[in-house]
């Protein structure tokens, strides 16, 4: 079965203005109106309580949550059995993202620090669970995500005066000490973030006016603290442009960053994938709270040659489900929440998508089609979405003169590869 959906926005100082936005344009093709004179920054597809789907009649009204419809019969979203927590609550949550700035210096808390938070503070930390997330380009989309190696920062602070009159007294000590690179890392990281407020935008404006002196001649770096000084005049996180690593994605192109790893959005639009929370704890580049010192202690401290796994923010490399699909899932193991399928059907061409033992989200980003599901017709086109029960299949036929390209989310390892 195929339930059309109507999903929420969210409309972040960080969006793209009015219809410049992709979500607000995927918003107007799907019938829904937009206000020309606010940001468009993310439209949710899920059961997150902050912003719900919900399912459509066939007259276009809304009827229902998402979340009660699974609740009332479970074998929609799973073939398996599920827990009864687990009823009605999607375990990911879809986005597609319009950023026209910076978002802020943050990263997302692993479980136990998740529950810890939340506990503590359940107003600002609204989820005990962890948020592993993955975005796919859909335009260039660049991003700070992770740190560079610790040679690479200490070449940068030496270079940059207005950074090293801020971590002087750091740097002094670190020379006398014998710490391994990661403890040297966060010695200098917090040391970053918990600059006086004064000092730092005093340097922050003294850097703006150095570079903006020396002209074109400047670092990758420093075009980048450049473009963040004139979004956020005199905040700290300008200077993690010397901290972190810069990547700029290509459509199609996806990143994967997991708990406890730093990271910035930057430019573009973005389809995203995480488990089902909101927590954000940030530090930078932001009017927002900032939580300094829980950012300060939670991170990894990782190096790009140094992590477990998968170094956060390297390009991730999709497998192919068949000619018409890719699939990006997760490299961490412990991840198992979600897994996102970007599909391409070329005109006057028809498709079966493989079915999922576990119950599917789909977002049609361009193109239109005829579907058919549970003798069923829909209308596949631009800015439509949808949940697909678990276990039923899509018969999909692309219009004469556009190709379909679609996003489709759902549980690690649900769909056989």
């Amino acid at each position: 079965m195929l339930f059309p959906l109507v999903c929420p926005a969210q409309n972040y100082a960080w969006g793209k203005p009015g219809e410049q936005s992709t979500v607000a344009q995927l918003l107007k093709s799907a019938d829904r109106e937009v206000d020309t004179t606010q940001p468009y920054a993310e439209l949710w597809v899920g059961t997150h309580v902050s912003g719900p789907a919900k399912v459509v009649n066939e007259n276009g009204k809304e009827e229902q949550l998402l979340e009660d419809l699974l609740k009332a019969d479970p074998s929609l979203q799973s073939l398996n059995d599920i827990s009864e927590k687990e009823k009605g609550n999607l375990p990911y949550l879809f986005k597609i993202l319009s950023v026209n700035k910076a978002l802020s210096i943050q990263a997302h808390p692993d479980i136990p620090l998740a529950k810890q938070l939340h506990a503590e503070f359940p107003k600002i930390y609204k989820d005990d669970n962890h948020k592993p997330e993955m975005a796919c380009a859909i335009t260039e989309f660049e991003a700070l995500a992770g740190f560079q190696s610790v040679e690479t920062i200490l070449g940068n602070i030496s270079n940059t005066p207005e950074l090293k009159l801020l971590l002087e007294e750091p740097m002094a000590e670190l020379e006398s000490s014998k710490l391994e690179s990661r403890e040297m890392l966060k010695t200098l990281f917090s040391a970053l973030m918990k600059s006086n407020n004064e000092f730092v935008e005093e340097q922050a404006m003294n850097l703006k006016s150095r570079l903006q002196s020396v002209g074109e001649e400047i670092t990758m770096p420093d075009k980048l603290a450049l473009r963040l000084c004139n979004e956020y005049p005199g905040d700290v996180g300008v200077f993690c442009a010397y901290f972190m690593c810069y990547r700029c994605l290509k459509p199609g192109q996806a990143v994967f960053l997991g708990a406890n790893e730093p990271h910035a959005y930057l430019k573009g639009d973005c389809a995203e994938v995480m488990a089902r929370s909101d927590n954000v704890v940030r530090a930078g580049l932001t009017p927002k709270l900032r939580d300094v010192e829980t950012l300060c202690s939670m991170l990894t401290y990782s190096e790009p040659h140094s992590h477990g796994f998968f170094p956060p923010g390297n390009v991730l490399s999709p497998f192919n489900r068949d000619e018409k699909t890719n699939v990006y899932a997760p490299p961490d193991p412990n991840v198992h929440e979600f897994e996102l399928e970007r599909t391409i059907v070329p005109k006057g061409e028809s498709y079966i998508p493989k079915t999922s033992d576990y119950g599917c989200v789909i977002l049609v980003l361009s193109g239109s089609a005829k579907a058919k599901c549970s003798d069923e017709d829909f209308e596949f086109r631009r800015g439509k979405t949808f949940f697909q029960a678990a276990g039923s299949q899509i018969e999909i036929e692309a219009s004469a003169t556009d190709d379909l390209m679609y996003f489709r989310t759902t549980t690690k390892g649900a769909i056989s590869p």
